[in-house]
Formats: structure tokens, C-alpha cells, sequence
């Protein structure tokens, strides 16, 4: 079974203080090692990566400080604990810190090719939604390489067949033309080994009904 930790904050009540930073240190980790102790842990990811828009004031009055970016996009120490528990490296010291927030997942050391040649062998795509509420829905997407060779570079492809709108997407590039949606990897995902498996996701909206779309398509090679 695929395991992904999802839309992971760690809130606390207002102001914040530095028994509660370590406490919070403490939960982040925690929930980290849990999914890299599974072998299919797919993927981690944050609600947004800094407090200047998290969503917690606006539903917890008095509560906040929840991500590793302050509401001035600058880095806590919370960022050197989240790197630490994945494996990685600590920050970089401020002056060689980018003046832009770096993404809130850890691609690997190697870039693979973001090119998308023909699919080598079969695919297979699992389309789950995972949350479904009067006009929004979240869904998980798994696409499984059922050949013999490793995927380098994917583009896959769906078409729906109710209208459903593609509102927010993570671990790809998602456009939409029409009923068509297209989603492109990103640097750290785009090689899925032979037997292997990549994740992702996205928010959409929804009126009426919202069925299974169809066509699925990885390199322009229909899935399962």
C-alpha cells in the first residue's frame, strides 16, 4: 500500500515560544519518520509553506506559527528539523541562502530528464479521491510502470467527463484545456522505475456529479 502524508501542519497557540518550537520540532519529526519508515512512503507534503498564508488564523482564533516560513517568507529553525528528519542537509548560511522559498519537498541530488519520449512497456494509473465535500474534491493519482524499462520523463493525460476543474495540483505541472487535463513531472519525480511508482495530486471543483474521468494516457500510451 502507498502511504502519503498530506496537507501537514503543526499549529500552536499565539505567541509563539520556544518550549512550543521544540514541541512542534518534535511532531514534525515524528510524523516524517512515520511514512519513511513505510517502503512505499509516496511523498510528504506541507499546507502551504509559510504562515503568511496558512489557513489556521482564519479557523483556530489565537493559533498559527504551524509551517517552516514565518509570515515574512524567511526561514525557521523549523526548516533544519524538516531537512534533518528526510535525511537531508541543514540550511545553507544566510548569505548563500536564494532570496526566493525553495519548494516545500526534497528532490533527490540528481535531476532526472524532464523530456517525456514514448513510455517503454505498459502503465497504470490509479485515480483516487480521497476527500469530497458540496463543491470540491481532492484526489490522489498514482501512476505504476508496468514494463520492463524505467519511464524517463512523463506527461500523463485524463479527460473528465462532468466538467470538474483542476483548482490546485502538487508533484506536477498541471494545465487544463477544456475537459482535458495534462500534467507534466517535475524535476525530482520524472523517472519511475520499472515496477515503480509516482504519486500526486490536486484539488478540483465539482457541480452535478463528479465521475471517474477517462482516457488515461502516459506518454501518449493508454493506461490501465
Amino acid at each position: 500500500m502507498d502511504v502519503a502524508i498530506t496537507e501537514l501542519d503543526v499549529r500552536m497557540p499565539l505567541s509563539e515560544t520556544a518550549a512550543q518550537d521544540t514541541t512542534q520540532a518534535t511532531y514534525y519529526t515524528n510524523v516524517i519518520k512515520a511514512c519513511l519508515a513505510v517502503s512505499r512512503c509516496v511523498g510528504i507534503t506541507l499546507w502551504d509553506y509559510t504562515d503568511k498564508y496558512s489557513w489556521i488564523p482564519s479557523v483556530f482564533s489565537g493559533q498559527g506559527a504551524a509551517l517552516p516560513w514565518n509570515a515574512n517568507l524567511a526561514k525557521k529553525p523549523l526548516y533544519d528539523t524538516i531537512a534533518a528528519a528526510l535525511g537531508g542537509p541543514a540550511s545553507p548560511p544566510s548569505s548563500s541562502r536564494p532570496t526566493t522559498a525553495p519548494p516545500t519537498t526534497t528532490p533527490p541530488t540528481t535531476a532526472p530528464p524532464t523530456t517525456a519520449p514514448p513510455a517503454s512497456g505498459g502503465c497504470h494509473v490509479t485515480y483516487q479521491v480521497t476527500s469530497q465535500w458540496n463543491v470540491g474534491f481532492t484526489t490522489n493519482v498514482t501512476i505504476s510502470d508496468t514494463g520492463s524499462s524505467p519511464i524517463n520523463g512523463w506527461t500523463l493525460r485524463w479527460t473528465f467527463t462532468n466538467g470538474q476543474k483542476v483548482t490546485q495540483g502538487w508533484n506536477g505541472n498541471f494545465t487544463q484545456n477544456g475537459a482535458q487535463v495534462t500534467v507534466t513531472n517535475v524535476s525530482y519525480n520524472g523517472t519511475i522505475p520499472a515496477g515503480g511508482s509516482t504519486s500526486l495530486g490536486f484539488n478540483g471543483s465539482w457541480t452535478g456529479a463528479n465521475a471517474t474521468p477517462t482516457g488515461f494516457t502516459v506518454n501518449a500510451t493508454a493506461c490501465g
